[in-house]
């Protein structure tokens, strides 16, 4: 192990790794759905 590296645990390690790639996908999600909205010609509003 890298003793570098900080640590929380291993099942807490994993949690944050969950949310850092939920929140990434969610992230790249979000900009598809403003592209496939501005190219519908209607706002987030009317959307």
């Amino acid at each position: 192990m890298d003793n570098n590296k900080i640590t929380y645990g291993e099942l807490n390690d994993l949690n944050l790794k969950s949310i850092i790639t939920l929140s990434r996908s969610i992230q790249s999600v979000n900009k598809r759905e403003y592209k496939i909205i501005k190219e519908g010609g209607v706002t987030f509003s009317q959307f």
